[in-house]
């Protein structure tokens, strides 16, 4: 858990901010683009942290097969490790109702392939 936290930490702590100069010549629609930024900040997330999810499932699988194992904080521990990989799949739906055309050009950025700062990102597209 320790692990999958100070990744999730480090993934998060970033200089970097997509602005509205980055993606105004793919779009200037702030429901596309909250979009975008959503299912992208989500995937770069799940993709940071693949490695420390993957060890913590299977120990979860392991401790929750022993007999003394105190389930409830185990389910806990669960909830809260899959609130990520949840949040990318919740993100695809709204993101794959995008055109094709659209999806490739916001994939081409390299800015939204790298782990970005959401907050001050959202606060340069004056809401």
């Amino acid at each position: 858990m320790k692990a999958y936290e100070l990744k999730l930490e480090k993934c998060q702590k970033t200089e970097e901010v997509i602005t509205p100069d980055d993606v105004k010549h793919i779009s200037d629609d702030w429901n596309v683009i909250s979009a975008v930024l959503s299912y992208h900040y989500a995937k770069v997330q799940d993709l940071c942290t693949h490695d420390e999810l993957e060890q913590f499932t299977v120990l979860s699988a392991k401790l929750q097969a022993l007999e003394n194992s105190d389930k409830l904080i185990l389910d806990k521990y669960n909830q809260l490790i899959m609130a990520i990989p949840l949040s990318y799949e919740r993100t695809k739906a709204d993101y794959f109702i995008l055109p094709e055309g659209v999806r490739e050009q916001f994939s081409n950025l390299e800015k939204l392939n790298r782990p970005f700062n959401l907050m001050e990102t959202m606060e340069n597209f004056d809401l």
